[in-house]
Formats: structure tokens, sequence, C-alpha cells
């Protein structure tokens, strides 16, 4: 993360982008490097440099050649992908023999909106591989999918209950902030445990 680099360090790499070397901790005499920078941020670099956070002659120094990664939720034909690169990585490391993710499973991990983007989708997958007794992935070892399934489910009868349509909008709003809560939860919530904090003004 480049933008939390302190003003300290920014001014040695902008010389090491500029002068083309660096010095060695313990080092009397710079050393010459010939190296390409790829540098990351979930960041506006550009306000941070007009705001005093950043040197604005080191933004312009790495932002040569810019490229923007979109969020998971804007990509999920990459999700299937992704599913096949961790069972491959988290299997052989937990010495756990699961071979495919159920059709289900899969179709609800491509629907969900993954707001901590591909970090939460690989700690969900090695949360599954862990707990998991099959060969197989199903909807049960993914928690935050039975969370949100459970969000879905409520969300009609919730509505008709309502009797303004701003108590209504309140409501919803209240159920989805819940439902993405626990989707970081270790486990699902029932239906009436939905219901209970739904009633009440402090969710758990």
């Amino acid at each position: 993360e480049v933008s939390e680099l302190p003003l300290a360090a920014q001014v040695k790499l902008l010389r090491a982008l500029q002068e083309g070397e660096v010095e060695a901790v313990g080092g009397r005499k710079p050393v010459k490097v010939d190296v390409r920078i790829i540098s990351a941020t979930n960041r506006n670099l550009l306000e941070r440099a007009k705001s005093g956070h950043f040197r604005e002659d080191l933004f312009y120094r790495l932002h040569v050649l810019p490229l923007t990664v979109p969020p998971l939720r804007a990509r999920t034909e990459d999700v299937p992908h992704l599913l096949r690169h961790f069972l491959a990585r988290f299997c052989p490391e937990e010495n756990r023999n699961i071979t495919a993710v159920a059709a289900d499973a899969l179709a609800a991990l491509t629907a969900f909106a993954w707001p901590g983007n591909v970090r939460q989708l690989e700690n969900a997958v090695y949360r599954a591989v862990v707990i998991s007794d099959n060969g197989t992935l199903g909807l049960a070892d993914f928690p935050l999918l039975t969370a949100a399934a459970a969000a879905v489910a409520l969300l009609v009868p919730v509505e008709l209950a309502l009797e303004t349509r701003e108590t209504a909008v309140e409501q919803v709003e209240r159920l989805v902030s819940l439902s993405m809560r626990w989707s970081h939860g270790e486990s699902a919530p029932s239906g009436a445990e939905f219901l209970r904090a739904l009633a009440t003004e402090d969710a758990p």
C-alpha cells in the first residue's frame, strides 16, 4: 500500500526512481540499481498529494502506466477460477481431499457482493476447506452465504408487515446491514435471530 509510506520513505523511493540508486542499511555509499517498480493502492493518490499526505513528484513518477483493477463484484466471471486456485492451494496445505464445489454453492459464491474482494473470498474458501467433512464444498460450508440467503428470505414478509413506506425503507436498510455484518461472522443466524435483531435497537 504505497499511500501508507511515511514521507521519509517516500523521499528514498523517489530518489531510487530518479537517480537509479539506493542506500543499503549500514552502507557508506549509494548502490546503483536497475529495476522496475510496481506499486498498488486502494486510495486516490492525487487527492492525498493535494492534501499533503503524499509527495506529488513521487505520484507522477509512479503514475506512468496506471492499471485499475475492478472490485470482485464487477468481475464475477473470475470467481470460479479463483475458487479452483484457492482449492489447489489450501487442500495440500491442510491435507484435505476436496475436489469440487457444488453447483448451488458456486452460483451463490458468484452472486455474492464480496465487499472484502478477493481476500474475503480467499478467507471463505480457506475456512470451508478446514471445516468441511466432504469431498465437495456445499452451501453449508460457507456461513456468509446462508446468512445472506436468510436476509433475502425474510425480506418479503418483513416488508408486508410494515405499515408505511418510510418504515419499510428503514427496515430494509437495517436488514441489509444485519446481513452484511453477519456475513463476516463465524456462524450463520437463523431466521428467528434475524427477526429478534430487527426488533431491537442494537444489532449483535
